[in-house]
């Protein structure tokens, strides 16, 4: 699925997803994993929702719908100014003819979303990931990672 389609996809949900907190905490992990890999791959520091193309190509821009586009989206239960930056990140690295193809360091970032969990984030590295999940019992319990 194209990158930009995917992202206009992400919605609050109505009720929880099929994801466990298991689910959520491996996406997590592989976030900051991914994060840490793309600043050794492109020897520079960018936040954890930065943007690595703007280091080595910063006149690379998308197109005036896809950051129109970008701006509509709404993840699930807010989560600040991250969701815009990875967002934008995101598409970014997917357009990119040098990191197109490539593992998107968002991509763990835009499955939580995808799958109706929260992220907040603190000082541009410390993210904690909220979510709600269907017990055993069919009751709805709330957790974080």
């Amino acid at each position: 699925m194209d990158a930009l389609e995917r992202i206009k996809r992400i919605s609050p949900p109505a009720h929880p997803g099929v994801w466990t907190e298991e689910d959520f905490r491996r996406a997590k992990a592989e976030g900051y994993r991914r994060w840490r890999e793309t600043q050794e791959l492109f020897k520079g520091e960018h936040g954890l929702f930065g943007d690595p193309i703007s280091k080595f190509d910063p006149a690379f821009e998308l197109s005036s719908e896809e950051l129109e586009a970008i701006e509509s989206i709404q993840v699930p239960r807010g989560g600040g100014n991250c969701p815009s930056y990875a967002l934008h990140s995101f598409l970014r690295w997917a357009r990119h003819p040098l990191t197109m193809g490539l593992p998107n360091p968002i991509e763990p970032w835009v499955e939580i979303w995808e799958h109706g969990g929260a992220i907040s984030v603190e000082h541009a590295e410390f993210v904690d990931v909220s979510f709600a999940v269907r017990a055993d019992d069919g009751s709805v319990r709330y957790g974080r990672v």
